[in-house]
């Protein structure tokens, strides 16, 4: 097979406009529907892993086909791409479907008779397409009026074909199953690769989807293929569109920001994680100003400033995420990134007796030392295994934060009550508890302990 693929999936992300959220519940739809799409030009993407510029440049020029009433000029797939490699941050060949629809919606698209689609370049003049005013110009004329996501559910995906006509999605791909117009159910997927849906099917209780594919007229069905629901329901990934946005629904999303979640963004990482990750530092003012130090690539530009990010937070002052010198944004990091203003209490405390040292000993001339990042001693545990029937040790807090934590919390429950002090219980009741004793909360010696952990929730 000399077909490429090139589809990477969407990092989530809570901004995006799902249509399902101002369309309703889903009606009767007829039992089949297929688009007419024979203006839409069968492209052939060769060895380039182009696919999703190819598709969704498909749906570009279907849909201004169909707004015109014209046969115009086909959309230009190269631009899509090449504009999205430019901002993408990964190095490989293949893009984001996200970033080549907000191109389309920001930009629109370049005309093939100004950047013409020559699949048989090399990836690296493929991608050579310069920001000119003139071919900029040229794009607006097929720009698009908003975007939105589908989930992969049977009749959402039915009923966009009924209201939009066609939309994009991308497949998880078994390379063995794609010899044939229609795929063969995925036995391991290994690729992803981006195409246009144009209608549907129902055979008996299963639902077929017909596609539009960009390996040329000599694959499938004259370069259209199928796939029944029941087989890829599991491999149906990133499902977009153009479509008209509610401007309420519109204004409600663009109060939202990027939320950083799931795994750790590492030193020599490249993407749209990457890329979010140095527009928050930058609107942070973490950064350096400018678009072109948004590459989406984590270097020493990222670090210094991720770094900086972290002192500011005091995210970094855990001597083990020093010794990483902001080479990773761990989940910590995430939180204060997503917008957290201020430490938890047992995070301010952390910080105020081992400066986030999980394996910091203090009172080392004391029979009766302090272990771990709370400092927790003898008498603090005796008291909580008195209460709850347990045998820990002051020690085994040494290195341990969710048991050092665990113990605080149990020590809490026990003395920093409403019973105990006869009204709520507020931060400086629990800080001075901790400091001083079950009776702390009344000891005038434990107040400047409590002005240290008020600067750090400050």
């Amino acid at each position: 097979m000399k077909e490429n693929f090139g589809a990477i999936l969407n990092e989530e992300d809570n901004r995006d406009a799902n249509v399902a959220a101002w369309r309703g519940p889903v009606g009767l739809l007829p039992s089949k529907k297929i688009t007419d799409i024979s203006g839409v030009e069968v492209v052939d993407q060769l060895y380039l892993g182009t696919c999703v510029g190819q598709a969704v440049g498909s749906e570009i020029t279907y849909r201004i086909q169909k707004k015109t009433g014209k046969l115009p000029k086909e959309a230009s797939r190269r631009f899509l791409y090449a504009m999205a490699k430019a901002i993408d941050g990964y190095l490989g060949q293949g893009t984001y479907p996200r970033i080549v629809y907000k191109i389309g919606n920001d930009d629109g698209c370049a005309k093939q008779n100004v950047v013409p689609d020559n699949n048989s370049l090399p990836h690296s003049e493929y991608v050579s397409v310069p920001r000119t005013n003139t071919i900029l110009a040229d794009a607006k004329e097929f720009d698009m009026i908003g975007f939105g996501t589908v989930d992969p559910d049977v009749d959402e995906m039915k009923r966009e074909i009924n209201i939009s006509d066609v939309f994009t999605c991308t497949l998880g791909v078994d390379r063995s199953a794609w010899g044939q117009s229609r795929l063969a159910k995925p036995n391991k997927v290994t690729e992803y690769h981006r195409v246009m849906v144009y209608g549907y099917e129902d055979i008996g209780s299963d639902t077929v989807f017909y596609f539009r594919n960009s390996w040329g007229t000599d694959w499938g069905d004259k370069g259209n293929g199928s796939f029944l629901f029941s087989e890829y329901q599991n491999y149906i990934f990133d499902i977009m569109l153009f479509t008209d946005v509610p401007a309420n629904y519109l204004e409600e999303l663009k109060k939202l920001q990027y939320v950083f979640k799931g795994e750790s963004i590492r030193y020599g990482q490249r993407g749209e994680k990457v890329l979010q990750l140095q527009k928050r530092l930058q609107k942070l003012g973490h950064y350096p100003e400018g678009w072109e130090y948004l590459t989406g690539y984590f270097g020493e530009i990222t670090r210094k400033s991720l770094l900086e990010f972290q002192l500011s937070f005091k995210v970094a002052s855990n001597p083990e995420l020093l010794q990483l010198n902001g080479t990773s944004a761990g989940p910590k990091t995430m939180e204060y990134l997503n917008g957290k203003k201020a430490m938890s209490l047992v995070d301010a405390l952390i910080m105020v007796e081992s400066g986030g040292d999980d394996r910091a000993i203090g009172d080392k001339n004391l029979t009766n030392k302090a272990y771990g990042c709370l400092q927790i001693r003898k008498p603090y545990v005796d008291d909580v295994n008195k209460a709850l029937g347990t045998s820990y040790k002051a020690e085994d807090c040494l290195g341990n934060r969710n048991l050092s934590i665990k113990i605080f919390n149990a020590y809490m429950a026990i003395y920093a009550t409403p019973e105990r002090l006869g009204r709520p219980v507020m931060d400086q009741d629990v800080s001075r508890v901790h400091n001083g004793g079950p009776n702390g909360w009344r000891i005038p010696a434990t107040i400047p302990y409590w002005e240290k952990v008020k600067k750090y929730l400050n």
